[in-house]
């Protein structure tokens, strides 16, 4: 009577639940899409040792569910079932992989034996990629590693997945040199760097790069050429064409429109210099006991000559933030501000004379 209170009943199913989540692992897939591959990862064969062909089925789904780049498929077939189905020769031949694939709907899967010899479980892996064939991995373990959450037995799975993958799955960048205007650009040589590590040495004007599939930063440094670098996105089994136009380096003096030297930065610091020589001589003259009205003249000059050459620093320092044409009105607004800054007055009284130099900052 008691063991059909509806109670006892829920509490007893949900126990049985619980059960049964505790004893499965559990794994997050990731969704396919461009850099990540979906596999099919089928039931694990065997003829007498069931309990070491459950769990490294259930192991292995789980452990690959966390592969980086990689998916696993949602479902549950056997290739074993497949096989029989199929009439496939033993061990299975190319045209036995291709028709189970179709049967399955995918471009990958892996299928794998396993049996219990003395004391250990013998058995392997395998992975079958279209155009690509089929990779192996042997294992043998200890016999008594049957429940799907023991470390163990995760971590040896875990290896022979990252063999059996070779870890993310990769794609490739293809770099080459060319001239902007199609010219031959010649035999151009450079390092090329792939988020910071050396990948590699473009001889004859190209290289291609394998990396894995995801974000890159490519950096190229060929000499004679300015150092060139780029972001780039590559998907699975995808090569990402890369060309890049060298520019020659820059080997003329400080140009900051790149057409000559900067004048009036070379005529600021003539006119600072001379303004505090002539500022020293008449310091000097009026110690020296000279003539007072020679000092105040040759101070007044100086300040004034050092005025001139601080406010043509100042607009050298608009310019170069506002490197725009001269005669544009961005360009005027920027040398207005830059006269605004800097205010000059020259002045005389009976007793001195001089320039009144104030910046505003």
């Amino acid at each position: 009577m008691a063991s059909n209170h509806p109670r006892q009943i829920i509490a007893g199913s949900l126990a049985i639940l619980i059960s049964m989540l505790a004893a499965t692992p559990v794994c997050f897939a990731e969704p396919p899409g461009r850099y990540i591959i979906p596999v099919e990862v089928t039931r694990i064969m065997t003829n007498e040792s069931d309990a070491q062909a459950d769990a490294l089925t259930a192991v292995t789904r789980s452990e690959f569910a966390k592969l980086p780049g990689w998916s696993l498929a949602r479902s549950n077939h056997s290739f074993e079932e497949l096989s029989i189905k199929l009439n496939c020769p033993t061990p299975p031949d190319p045209v036995c992989y291709v028709r189970a694939a179709h049967e399955m709907n995918t471009d990958r899967f892996i299928w794998g034996t396993i049996e219990q010899v003395d004391d250990l479980a013998i058995g392997s892996l395998h992975m079958w990629q279209r155009f690509k064939g089929i990779s192996v991995v042997q294992l043998s373990y200890s016999a008594t590693l049957t429940d799907p959450n023991d470390p163990e037995l995760r971590r040896i799975v875990r290896s022979a997945l990252m063999t059996l993958t070779g870890g993310r799955p990769m794609g490739a960048v293809e770099i080459n040199f060319s001239h902007p205007n199609g010219d031959d650009i010649g035999d151009v040589s450079g390092e090329v760097y792939v988020d910071n590590v050396h990948a590699g040495r473009v001889t004859n004007g190209n290289l291609t790069v394998p990396v894995r599939v995801g974000e890159h930063r490519i950096n190229v440094r060929a000499p004679g050429f300015a150092n060139l670098s780029t972001d780039i996105t590559v998907g699975v089994n995808e090569t990402v064409p890369l060309t890049l136009y060298p520019v020659t380096q820059a080997t003329g003096g400080d140009t900051p429109d790149g057409g000559g030297p900067n004048y009036r930065k070379i005529g600021a610091y003539g006119a600072i210099g001379a303004g505090g020589a002539l500022g020293l001589i008449g310091l000097i003259n009026s110690l020296g006991g000279g003539k007072s009205g020679d000092s105040f003249l040759f101070v007044g000059i100086g300040a004034g000559t050092a005025g001139v050459g601080t406010f043509l620093l100042v607009l050298d320092g608009e310019s170069e933030k506002n490197p725009t044409n001269p005669t544009s009105p961005t360009s005027r607004a920027g040398n207005d501000t830059a006269r605004s800054r800097v205010r000059i007055s020259p002045y005389a009284t009976p007793s001195r004379s001089g320039v009144d130099l104030r910046i505003t900052f």
